[in-house]
């Protein structure tokens, strides 16, 4: 979730939360909360006001790397530690 809303903010920095909510079909406490992590996680940046301002994607979450979770040394992939990531796919997940 939280990277195909890096993906809709990158290509339309003028999406409000509303344009988000009817885009992804989630709701106002699901969209509010994924923003406020790539917030906190330094991926997303909102520039102004919430009615004349824009959102500014970090430069790394448009590279690609992976999002700070997805390296949890933790991460079990089939029972089984993949050189301490996570598989894409259950990143992709959370």
């Amino acid at each position: 979730m939280k990277e195909r809303i890096i993906e809709l903010l990158r290509d339309n920095p003028d999406y409000t939360k509303q344009d988000l909510m009817e885009v992804l079909e989630k709701a106002s406490g699901t969209i509010k909360e994924h923003i406020r992590h790539l917030q906190k996680e330094g991926r997303l940046e909102r520039i102004g006001g919430r009615k004349e301002g824009h959102w500014k994607v970090s430069e790394e979450s448009v590279k690609g790397d992976p999002p700070s979770q997805c390296l949890r040394r933790d991460k079990r992939v089939k029972g089984e530690l993949k050189n301490g990531m996570a598989s894409p796919v259950e990143c992709l997940r959370r």
